[in-house]
């Protein structure tokens, strides 16, 4: 049995063949444009299997956001719903408010599929907001560390609706900025009393 895998970017071959008694050998081969597959390594299976687990827990248990998104409704009356969008910022970072004007940074914005059944009332937001004057952008900036609740007020006059749309925001550090973007799906059945 051989099986290549293929890393397109860093340009490695990893080159894995089956030998006696579930015992593996693993040549690594730098390829390169001129030269032919040279072996560089050789590890044997309980190596590769206890490499293969680390590597796989460490990037399984991190994240890439740098905020975690929870979310949650509840019905405010008949053909009233509040959408609780919950963000966790993580320590360090730092979220701008849906509110900076045009030129700054990227504020988090709410986008829904367009949908006849719902109709967006207000999105509010709740924090602790630090506002400053932000010399690069020449502009009062707005932003969030911790916790920041938006309330997301929608009328309907079905009895089940889906809002489905996504949440562009930006994190930013002492150091650098990411642009993210969570998409998210609510199913809601108004017909279930609170």
């Amino acid at each position: 049995m051989e099986l290549y895998v293929k890393s397109f970017h860093l340009n490695w071959i990893i080159y894995i063949s089956a030998i006696k008694k579930s015992r593996l050998d693993i040549e690594f081969f730098l390829r390169s444009a001129t030269k032919q597959h040279q072996p560089i390594k050789s590890m044997n299976f309980p190596a590769l299997l206890g490499t293969f687990l680390f590597v796989t827990i460490n990037v399984v248990g991190q994240s890439s956001s740098n905020v975690m998104w929870s979310i949650k409704s509840e019905r405010v009356s008949d053909h009233e719903i509040r959408l609780l969008m919950d963000a966790d910022v993580r320590p360090g970072w730092h979220l701008y408010s849906q509110h900076l004007e045009e030129g700054g940074p990227q504020p988090t914005e709410f986008v829904f599929s367009p949908s006849a059944d719902f109709q967006i009332m207000s999105i509010q937001e709740k924090g602790n907001a630090q506002t400053y004057f932000d010399k690069l952008y020449e502009m009062e900036i707005t932003w969030y560390k911790g916790k920041v609740e938006f309330l997301i007020t929608l009328q309907t006059k079905k009895t089940k609706v889906d809002v489905e749309g996504h949440i562009t925001y930006m994190t930013c550090n002492v150091s650098s900025c990411v642009p993210e973007r969570y998409p998210f799906s609510i199913p809601l059945d108004l017909k279930l009393r609170p």
